[in-house]
């Protein structure tokens, strides 16, 4: 907030002068027709859309099944070796 109340106080040579700047230091510049022609078919035409296969979910989900499963096995074979107290 305080920089737009600083912003507010400048004075209108201020911004003149700051435009007088970059008028003299940036020149115009044209883009090449291709590469104008090339943005607007770009920006105009709309994406391609792409699913993605799900096959790596599968594969996701089946290691962790497998993984969880022998956890569980691990941890039953290490309860039923324990001898009674």
């Amino acid at each position: 907030m305080m920089v737009w109340f600083a912003a507010k106080r400048r004075s209108p040579e201020l911004y003149e002068s700051l435009e007088s700047q970059l008028l003299s230091s940036f020149s115009p510049v044209e883009p090449a027709p291709q590469f104008v022609y090339r943005l607007r078919e770009r920006l105009l035409t709309p994406a391609e859309v792409t699913l993605e296969n799900r096959r790596g979910i599968l594969a996701f989900v089946v290691i962790s099944l497998g993984l969880a499963s022998g956890v569980f096995l691990f941890w039953l074979l290490q309860f039923l070796r324990e001898e009674p107290a």
